[in-house]
């Protein structure tokens, strides 16, 4: 079963008559996040799906509804070597040609991939 993350906003008098996407934009949802929620439904405007261009009236409820980030599956046949290891860091000697992150055109080569088969269980972050 699939985690999701769920927010629920409350139109202010400020914001009457904005679009949603304007109040959402005011609230500081990024446009990543924004495409993100409309592609999933992950919009609804007092418990209904919406369109991000309707106008919002003071008291209504905005709900977020997104699915949790889940982890790049593992690759056993990625090899990047290690460069160093300790209980809180790992280096790798990543190729010059290997995206860190998965995106529309790779999945499955990137060294986020690698990592998941490597350090099972572990969450990704790249610095």
């Amino acid at each position: 079963m699939e985690e999701v993350s769920v927010r629920t906003l409350t139109v202010t008098e400020k914001e009457d008559g904005l679009t949603l996407k304007d109040m959402l934009r005011g609230r500081g949802v990024s446009r990543r996040l924004l495409t993100r929620l409309k592609l999933c439904g992950g919009i609804t405007l007092d418990g209904n799906a919406v369109r991000v261009t309707v106008t919002v009236s003071t008291g209504q409820k905005v709900q977020l509804c997104e699915p949790e980030q889940s982890c790049p599956d593992p690759n056993p046949k990625l090899k990047v070597p290690v460069l160093y290891e300790d209980g809180d860091v790992i280096v790798f000697d990543k190729p010059a040609n290997m995206p860190v992150h998965e995106s529309i055109n790779h999945r499955g080569d990137t060294l986020a991939n690698a990592f998941a088969h490597r350090c099972k269980g572990m969450t990704f972050r790249a610095v």
